[in-house]
């Protein structure tokens, strides 16, 4: 499918600027610092632990989030008529590229 502000191969077509990209990293690292004076490590480790425990418990909504940051995709999510449930996860590992050196 193709969107209506884009060529057939998919580039915006004159007139459709597109979005406007990602913030500058100075942005970024402005809420970064902000979301960590407002989440101390401890406090933040603690939240992880009760979404843990919640997701040990059978809460698939903790489940899913705690995939989610792990980079796991939940692909299909099934219960039996027992009440078992059969999580199907597709993990794909990132790959960090080290830093391309300037000098």
């Amino acid at each position: 499918m193709v969107l209506p502000e884009r060529d057939d191969k998919g580039r915006f077509i004159n007139g459709h600027k597109g979005g406007g990209g990602r913030p500058p990293r100075a942005t970024e690292k402005e809420y970064l610092e902000a979301f960590k004076d407002a989440v101390p490590l401890e406090r933040f480790l603690r939240m992880v632990e009760r979404q843990a425990h919640r997701a040990e418990k059978g809460d698939l909504p903790a489940f899913s989030a705690i995939c989610k940051y792990l980079g796991l995709d939940i692909q299909k999510i099934e219960q039996n008529n027992s009440g078992n449930v059969t999580v199907t996860i597709v993990y794909e590992q990132r790959v960090q590229h080290p830093p391309t050196s300037t000098t």
